[in-house]
């Protein structure tokens, strides 16, 4: 029987396990437990860390593994933002576009460790870490290379590199995502060739100017009669 796909929120208590997972994961990221650069060797890893558990019982694979990869419902899995028509790159595709996405990724965050260790002002450092994380994580979102959860691990690139200069966004959270308006605007505007709404959105929420969006609420208990 051919997939009907992946969708992660048609499971039942999906945010009790997804926050619980997501939090562990900023957890190392804050601590420096995870390095932005054995992140982006392993991208699987990480999508596997957040959603095991999350995926359909005999589809275990849609957690930790690409688009395209030799997994009867992987292997022609398309993906598509009708507002956004170049997000979603063909799952053939998918495999070697990472590869490569990996490859410029690291030697960007090489780059910009020496333009750190140049002692420019704090401030032009701090911009032009933004500009990089921002690049990064749109072309990541662009790829989308997994079935789901693509803007989870493309915010965990983006935290882990901020960390990695020790700044830190409190209001770019992984999860929930981060208030949106303007989040998902920001993000289209970056793909669309017009950086500047995000760079300013991680810079405001890198100074506190945007809180982190309300947790989810909690049950409440039945007492017992």
């Amino acid at each position: 029987m051919p997939s009907k796909g992946w969708e992660y929120k048609d499971l039942p208590n999906y945010k009790l396990t997804l926050v619980k997972q997501a939090a562990e994961v900023v957890e190392d990221i804050r601590s420096r437990r995870m390095d932005v650069l054995a992140l982006l060797a392993n991208l699987r890893s990480v999508h596997l860390r957040m959603f095991t558990g999350l995926t359909p019982a005999n589809e275990p694979d849609y957690a930790g593994h690409f688009r395209g990869e030799p997994i009867p419902y992987l292997l022609d899995y398309a993906v598509g933002i009708p507002a956004n028509p170049s997000v979603g790159a063909p799952p053939a595709d998918v495999v070697a576009l990472m590869s490569q996405f990996e490859t410029n990724a690291s030697q960007r965050i090489h780059d910009l460790d020496n333009y750190h260790n140049q002692n420019a002002p704090e401030e032009e450092r701090l911009i032009e870490t933004i500009k990089t994380a921002c690049e990064i994580f749109a072309e990541f979102c662009r790829i989308h290379p997994f079935a789901n959860g693509n803007g989870h691990v493309g915010r965990t690139i983006l935290l882990s590199i901020l960390a990695r200069y020790q700044y830190w966004p409190d209001g770019f959270t992984l999860d929930p995502a981060p208030p949106d308006p303007p989040y998902s605007l920001c993000v289209k505007q970056h793909q669309d060739g017009d950086p500047i709404p995000l760079e300013k959105f991680v810079l405001k929420c890198i100074r506190g100017r945007v809180a982190p969006p309300p947790p989810p609420p909690r049950k409440k208990k039945r007492l017992r009669r």
